[in-house]
């Protein structure tokens, strides 16, 4: 197993138990979901959207958490943070920030030895 600063399969692996393949499985569906969710993320932004964008971006920081992907759940909750003090006007750069954090882990788990 392996783990950058990005994501920490380690201890993804050692706090679930699971074995390499399983856990190399679900990292694959999880960065599928970061690329469908930071999609949903984006289009929510665009049409103006703000409820849509706190419930996305709540899911996008319960996963990261589960995943041990910690830069795009720090990118999440500040995001939250300016969603739930209604500071729609400040938006753009923190969910910027939360979508580079968020294919930074994409590309750093497909670059990840999980076997």
């Amino acid at each position: 197993m392996s783990q950058n600063a990005i994501v920490d399969c380690n201890a993804f692996k050692t706090e679930t138990g699971l074995d390499d393949a399983t856990v190399k499985e679900l990292y694959g569906i999880f960065t599928g979901e970061l690329s469908e969710q930071k999609e949903r993320l984006v289009e929510a932004f665009q049409k103006g959207d703000c409820e849509s964008l706190r419930k996305i971006n709540h899911n996008v920081k319960g996963i990261s958490l589960s995943y041990k992907a910690f830069a795009v759940y720090d990118s999440a909750k500040l995001l939250d943070q300016l969603l739930k003090a209604g500071e729609t006007k400040n938006l753009v750069t923190p969910l910027n920030g939360l979508v580079n954090r968020m294919e930074e882990a994409i590309e750093a788990i497909g670059a990840l030895e999980l076997y």
